[in-house]
């Protein structure tokens, strides 16, 4: 476990065993939720990562109109040599800076070389929901 977004821990979640879905987190302030979930390829499930990849995952608020998203929480997970998909996360989001508005929370998730190449990117909206699986596409 490291410090992660707000100072709230982040989990590092490569090669654990780790349950899914999304709870509140009652040991901390009640403003926060934990997500879960998978990111995956479907067109690419058998690409073989080279070690120097990270993986970004972030819940976003997109329910204001005409405004840019807000970026709720967020984790950033190194992937390691001969790593595959499905790459499992999990992390806290503040829910407390969420809008009610019809956009609704959202998952974005893209993995880039460690110089900032992108390489993967979702291109499709995924909602937050438990257990959450994100596709993404070879740019």
């Amino acid at each position: 476990m490291f410090q992660g977004y707000y100072g709230y821990p982040q989990y590092s979640t490569y090669g654990q065993n780790m349950g899914y879905g999304y709870h509140r987190n009652s040991a901390h302030h009640s403003q926060w939720d934990v997500i879960t979930g998978n990111v995956m390829s479907f067109k690419n499930a058998s690409d073989v990562f080279h070690g120097d990849e990270v993986l970004e995952v972030s819940v976003v608020d997109a329910s204001r109109m005409d405004a840019p998203s807000i970026t709720l929480g967020r984790q950033q997970i190194p992937l390691q040599p001969r790593q595959q998909f499905p790459i499992p996360f999990q992390f806290y989001y503040d829910k407390s800076r969420a809008g009610l508005g019809p956009g609704g929370l959202s998952m974005q998730a893209r993995i880039t070389r460690r110089n900032g190449q992108l390489l993967y990117i979702n291109d499709t909206r995924t909602p937050l929901t438990p257990n959450v699986t994100i596709d993404v596409v070879r740019t």
